[in-house]
């Protein structure tokens, strides 16, 4: 039996949950749960699998309430790891640690894990590729425009957001300006002022998989991130991607700029701190100048290496990675 602890408060803490649970499913698993790691308690025979933030999931002592016969914490946080040093012997203790990327692998054993392997989140590929043959509207809504998605802190925000939804904003202006070219973000973010906010969470699969589909560019702004599921599915959906080379984004095929520096930022709002990968805005604007004005048959060419990287991703593969450790 195996059983899945997401947070449940989380979107993606839970989309990854649902997804790694159909992913067990299509292997032929039939005791599979599903559960809300703030409100279950998981029989001491199952084998659990714990989703979330790293940082959270040891202050709220999920990393003791979840302990099951051959658990994994398989969490991952964008937040720094040195208030939690004094808690790693526990959790090495009691459970199979596994990180989602190399870097983060890296970062883990500096602070003390015992790290067991290396797998990532599962995208939503079968809706993927149920939408490339989908139509939809999204451009007589928009016309011609780029896309990101993300949500980010709003009631006292750092002065400098960790998605970087700011310098997505600067980016629509230009955008408009330039090319006549539309800004749409799926998002929680209430202070954009050129921008088309949809609200997070608000949009099937497959409409928010042909809103990416459809758009000139998928452009991702975030300054640090526990693993980054969007530019993934961008890419299952064919999408081309703009980010910057900051290690956090190693698993994305797409057009990378250069981060400038890296710079702790203070989160008033949950009283942590991230590390931020920070770049200009110059950086930015022109690598997504460089991505709009290359040839169809370049980008098909970038396209292509991106979504059969994200073939990789698959629930059920993921699925698989997980009995194996």
């Amino acid at each position: 039996m195996i059983t899945i602890a997401a947070d449940g408060l989380g979107y993606s803490f839970w989309k990854c949950g649902k997804l790694t649970f159909e992913g067990f499913k299509r292997l032929g698993y039939q005791y599979v749960y599903l559960v809300n790691a703030h409100t279950a308690q998981i029989p001491k025979p199952h084998r659990s699998i714990l989703v979330g933030d790293t940082i959270l999931a040891i202050k709220w002592e999920w990393h003791r309430r979840h302990v099951t016969d051959k658990p994994i914490f398989w969490t991952d946080t964008p937040l720094m790891l040195d208030e939690i040093r004094d808690n790693v012997d526990e959790v090495n203790e009691n459970w199979c640690v596994v990180a989602l990327t190399p870097y983060f692998e890296k970062l883990y054993r500096d602070v003390g894990f015992k790290v067991s392997a290396v797998i990532p989140r599962p995208i939503d590929v079968y809706t993927a590729e149920k939408v490339m043959n989908i139509e939809s509207k999204w451009r007589e809504k928009f016309g011609r425009y780029v896309v990101t998605i993300g949500g980010d802190q709003i009631i006292a925000p750092p002065k400098k957001p960790r998605k970087g939804l700011e310098m997505f904003d600067m980016l629509a202006e230009h955008l408009k300006f330039k090319y006549d070219i539309n800004a749409v973000a799926v998002s929680n973010w209430i202070y954009f002022k050129n921008v088309h906010r949809i609200p997070m969470g608000s949009l099937s699969e497959e409409d928010l998989l042909t809103l990416i589909r459809d758009a000139e560019l998928f452009v991702w702004t975030s300054r640090n991130e526990g693993f980054g599921v969007p530019p993934l599915e961008a890419m299952a959906v064919s999408q081309l991607v703009v980010c910057s080379n900051a290690p956090f984004n190693d698993h994305i095929v797409g057009i990378k700029f250069d981060y400038q520096y890296e710079e702790i930022i203070y989160m008033p709002e949950i009283g942590r701190y991230y590390l931020a990968f920070d770049y200009d805005f110059k950086q930015l604007r022109e690598a997504v100048d460089y991505a709009l004005s290359l040839s169809e048959e370049e980008k098909e060419k970038v396209k292509e290496k991106a979504r059969e990287a994200a073939l990789y991703y698959r629930p059920d593969i993921i699925a698989q990675l997980l009995v194996e450790v």
